[in-house]
């Protein structure tokens, strides 16, 4: 639960704090993922094979939104 916490308020924050920089598609993503790992009202996906494919896939996303959100900042 403590790990779904911290998802959701990751891309609570990734998506607020973020101004020019992230395409509004983003925006909705992060807000999807939020409602996925909020720990209020859980999402049940089913088996456990799924929930590993999207946390894999959330975790690429977060590294791959970082790696944009640094090179626009630096440059």
């Amino acid at each position: 639960m403590l790990v779904r916490l911290g998802f959701c308020v990751a891309c609570i924050y990734y998506a607020f704090q973020a101004r020019p920089p992230i395409a509004v598609g983003h925006r909705f993503a992060l807000g999807g993922l939020a409602v996925l790992y909020n720990p209020l009202a859980p999402v049940h996906l089913g088996s456990k094979g799924l929930w590993i494919a999207v946390n894999i896939a959330t975790v690429a996303y977060f590294w791959f939104l970082d790696r944009q959100l640094r090179t626009k900042h630096v440059s």
